[in-house]
């Protein structure tokens, strides 16, 4: 392969011609071979093609295939940047033992959409290379030469891994210390590296891993959670019309919904009955076990999952596949939507602050007589 790393947007094109008369391939049909050899060389060789690098077969251009889905241009693209690049400097290993010269070492971690892309079909997620695909990619300078799960410490492996990624992208002085190997196409890393890298990255893939969870669940619970939206949706007709939002609450509601892309779906879905109440599950910044977010014609109800309440109940009840306990979930869920819209019912700001002072006391002492 020949390039100017001098010109980022050389030019120069890099032909590969494949022939139908090895009988070494793993794939026969001309067809097969170049829709496998297509995926591997845009991902392998990504940092080129974005820079300007021509591959092509058949005379059909590669297009570069980014496994963060992150970059453009690329296959596909959605994924969200999770925190700053981590930047290592550490001293390569000399062909003589001693230290060689220094180099860096960039860690980037992606996490995917789960909220728009979980109902994907199976196939799709594949295609996509979403799911069954490994989540760590090593890139050596500007190719990437290994992926798998690296770095990891004592974390296992789980499906829900497959929803976020991580690039480790280090300089060729620095060989050594991953352990290359001589055909460049896989690393042994070297116990010096494990222990700059490992504490750090296990850490955040736990983080990731527990992000993906909770969004998972928030899914999970938006399903269980629609009987109840809607059977309050239905009562409104019987019960006294809630007054118009304020100001202050039609901007504290487009703050709020839009943290999170759940959210922001639902708030921006037609304002119909089944869209004019919600709960979802949530970070709070606040002891409370629930919040309240309105802007006319829609209320959502935010449930704080670092609740004693959330942690010893109500998740529990999310996960459960028995039609009873379903049903007192249905109830508890009613029982917050009643509590929230009676709240909305109050006009004056001095009573406002006595209902939030009692939310406040209420989830404190909740939490209290729940503790263990």
């Amino acid at each position: 392969m020949s390039q100017k790393p001098s010109l980022p947007q050389s030019l120069e094109t890099v032909q590969l011609v494949l022939t139908g008369n090895s009988d070494r391939l793993d794939h026969r049909r001309i067809t097969t071979l170049t829709r496998k050899m297509t995926g591997f060389l845009g991902r392998v060789f990504r940092y080129y093609l974005w820079r300007g690098v021509t591959i092509t077969i058949n005379d059909e251009p590669i297009r570069p295939i980014d496994p963060l889905f992150l970059k453009s241009p690329s296959y596909f693209v959605g994924a969200r940047e999770f925190g700053e690049d981590i930047k290592y400097e550490m001293k390569g290993l000399s062909s003589q033992g001693g230290d060689g010269p220094v180099g860096t070492i960039t860690v980037r971690f992606a996490e995917l959409p789960v909220e728009e892309w979980h109902a994907l079909p199976n196939d799709e997620k594949r295609r996509m290379g979403i799911t069954d695909q490994p989540v760590i990619s090593l890139v050596r300078g500007e190719r990437e030469i290994d992926r798998g799960w690296f770095f990891m410490g004592s974390k296992r492996r789980e499906n829900y891994d497959d929803w976020w990624r991580c690039e480790i992208r280090f300089d060729p002085v620095l060989d050594e210390r991953f352990g290359i190997t001589h055909t460049k196409q896989q690393i042994h890393p070297t116990q010096d590296l494990l222990d700059v890298l490992v504490k750090d990255l296990e850490t955040i893939g736990r983080s990731l891993n527990l992000r993906v969870r909770q969004a998972h669940q928030n899914l999970k619970s938006r399903t269980e959670v629609a009987k109840s939206e809607e059977r309050a949706a239905a009562e409104d007709k019987t019960l006294t019309p809630l007054p118009p939002s304020s100001p202050a609450e039609r901007r504290r509601f487009t703050k709020v919904t839009g943290r999170t892309p759940l959210l922001k779906k639902w708030a921006s879905e037609p304002s119909n009955s089944k869209a004019r109440y919600a709960i979802f599950e949530s970070q709070v910044d606040s002891p409370i076990f629930y919040d309240v977010v309105r802007s006319d014609g829609r209320m959502a109800v935010l449930v704080n999952r670092s609740h004693a309440f959330y942690k010893r109940l109500y998740a529990q009840l999310s996960d459960t596949q028995n039609t009873e306990l379903k049903d007192l979930r249905t109830k508890i869920d009613l029982i917050l939507l009643a509590a929230a819209r009676s709240e909305e019912l109050v006009t004056t700001m001095t009573a406002k602050r006595v209902l939030n002072d009692f939310r406040v006391a209420w989830s404190n002492t909740l939490a209290n007589y729940l503790r263990t």
